[in-house]
């Protein structure tokens, strides 16, 4: 099996072998000062934060059934049950080795093997969570078995033949663990078995919150969090690769109860949280369900919100935490990464026509309109998306609906006419070969899918094509007398030195959806950038959000070129 998380392992195998070579490693002396001893602490909490750097889709985890089936054809690995002795006298499947939960676990490390995958079952999956966590920054390729015995294992049809009671004990072996990570460990579970081993109920959490004395985490996906949530919840840091930064800015003066579906990524998340320097617990059970566990388990409320409301939300976290790049690249630096065969995927939404005369290699064709609604499922989400049309333009409409949908979804600025083609490395990556999607598919938010749909739906019937008003049909307006409300969306120092007469000022940017309440509800509104893109971008979004919105082609444009300018239309100064 192929180990999973290689540099956090790595790290720890690092550290246990007392290898410095510039990540921070324990001393291998005994801590004499209170800076030695800082110094350590240190050290684990940077090692501890590694754990999600590249954290793996699987999240550690294999079903029930994947357990069984692995069991029954004899396959090689080290199984623990981490119940009581009690328990596992009663039954326990074959081939499992009993180390109860707690410092018998810490005990153990050095004899848990580290050259073969090992699986953990406990009764629920919380601890067996928590343990997975702390096995692997002890360098050991470890994994939850989901729901472990009594809501996963005992379910399958298989897990009665495979029910045993004779003991099992680990094969000898002496796999080294830094002296200082084993004793974190043995104190994380000393202060777990004083502690109802980090686990709080939904009763407790209801009680503590109206008291004051918690910081409760969702981990949940952001789009499951968006439409329903604990009210008390105060943020969102959705569970898997990258959320150590997160983790990092929670507060450490304040106990810190982490929420997720069940219990189990936030018992994992718990683990690392707490090697992290926090007071860290997890809500037994999770956001469970009615007649079942956690906290709607046991009946509490949660704040619910309207798909609209949802849509709000996701376009407003998008403006929030838009990247440095504005989830756009160059011509040339695109060119670039198809040159270095990039693993990525390349959508060409240019007419089916274009796209046969020649488009870069690897391009699928996505026209734009419908067929980008109807290929969400078949975009991957794991890989960088690119995207380009004719001049960036409704590339940057389909860039900003794909990120809204999970993709990784990037505009090729000035498209194929403006930008791709103007290169001199392009000539060479052209092709009239066709590429297609594989037969994997993703998941894709059903609100989501059909507000995708929805706007492309609203594209067709939309009185300026591909919602784009030519500078002739605004100056029309402008003209006509009819009232017109125009968004400058370029920076404040460019509007200040000209801009169309009456536009207010919205720079496009991050945090810009906290001046949408300039706009109104009640109006058409025109936006424009300086090229059309920018600004489609936020079009897009907006008219999620529910407002009438149009971009102004080719933005302003430059004098004998396209856009307002290139029409020979004034600006007015500030």
């Amino acid at each position: 099996m192929k180990r999973i998380c290689t540099k956090c392992i790595v790290a720890a195998l690092i550290l246990s072998m007392g290898i410095t070579a510039g990540i921070p490693a324990y001393a291998a002396q005994p801590q004499t000062t209170a800076a030695t001893e800082q110094a350590a602490q240190l050290s684990l909490e940077e090692t501890a934060s590694q754990y999600f750097e590249n954290y793996p889709s699987d999240k550690h985890v294999v079903s029930a059934e994947q357990l069984l089936n692995r069991v029954e054809e004899g396959e090689s690995f080290c199984l623990l049950d981490i119940r009581s002795a009690e328990d596992y006298a009663k039954g326990h499947i074959q081939g499992a080795v009993n180390i109860p939960y707690g410092v018998d676990v810490a005990d153990a490390l050095e004899i848990i093997p580290n050259d073969q995958p090992v699986l953990v079952y406990c009764y629920s999956g919380q601890t067996a969570s928590q343990t997975v966590a702390l096995l692997r920054l002890a360098g050991k390729d470890a994994y939850n078995v989901s729901g472990g015995f009594n809501k996963g294992i005992s379910k399958q049809e298989k897990a009665k033949q495979l029910t045993v009671k004779t003991e099992t004990a680990l094969p000898e072996g002496n796999y080294p663990v830094d002296p200082q990570l084993k004793q974190a460990i043995r104190e994380y579970y000393e202060l777990a078995a004083q502690s109802g081993k980090f686990n709080v109920s939904a009763e407790q959490v209801k009680k503590e919150a109206a008291e004051g004395k918690i910081y409760l985490v969702d981990i949940r996906s952001e789009n499951d969090y968006l439409k329903s949530r604990i009210s008390f919840a105060k943020e969102n840091i959705p569970f898997g690769k990258g959320m150590q930064t997160a983790l990092a800015n929670l507060p450490k003066d304040q106990k810190i109860v982490f929420q997720c579906y069940s219990g189990q990524t936030a018992s994992q998340t718990v683990a690392i949280a707490r090697m992290m320097g926090l007071d860290a617990y997890n809500l037994s059970g999770g956001m469970g369900a009615k007649g079942g566990s956690g906290w709607l388990g046991a009946g509490y409320h949660v704040v619910k919100y309207s798909t609209q409301q949802f849509l709000n939300a996701k376009v407003d976290r998008y403006f929030k935490n838009l990247p440095e790049n504005k989830n756009q690249l160059s011509a040339a630096a695109f060119l670039a990464a198809v040159e270095d065969k990039e693993d990525a995927v390349i959508l060409d939404i240019r007419s089916a026509e274009d796209y046969a005369k020649g488009h870069v290699k690897g391009a699928v064709n996505v026209p734009y309109g419908m067929d980008v609604a109807a290929a969400l499922e078949k975009i991957p989400s794991d890989k960088t998306v690119y995207v380009y049309c004719y001049s960036g333009q409704t590339a940057s409409q389909t860039a900003l609906l794909l990120n809204l949908a999970g993709k990784k979804a990037l505009n090729v600025s000035g498209g194929f006419n403006k930008g791709i083609s103007k290169q001199e490395a392009a000539e060479k990556l052209m092709t009239t070969e066709p590429a297609s999607f594989d037969d994997k598919t993703y998941a894709v938010d059903a609100d989501i899918k059909a507000a995708v749909e929805n706007y492309y739906k609203q594209v067709e019937k939309a009185e300026y094509a591909k919602n784009n008003i030519s500078p002739k049909q605004l100056k029309q307006l402008m003209e006509s007398g009819e009232e017109v409300f125009i968004a400058d969306l370029r920076s404040e120092e460019d509007y200040g030195k000209g801009h169309i007469e009456g536009a207010v000022s919205l720079p496009y940017g991050k945090g810009m959806q906290e001046k949408f309440d300039i706009l109104p509800t009640d109006q058409t509104i025109y936006v424009y950038c300086y090229s059309g893109q920018t600004a489609s971008q936020t079009m897009a979004a907006l008219r999620l959000k529910g407002y009438t919105v149009y971009n102004l082609s080719g933005g302003m444009g430059a004098e004998g070129g396209s856009g307002w300018l290139g029409a020979g239309y004034e600006v007015t100064a500030r």
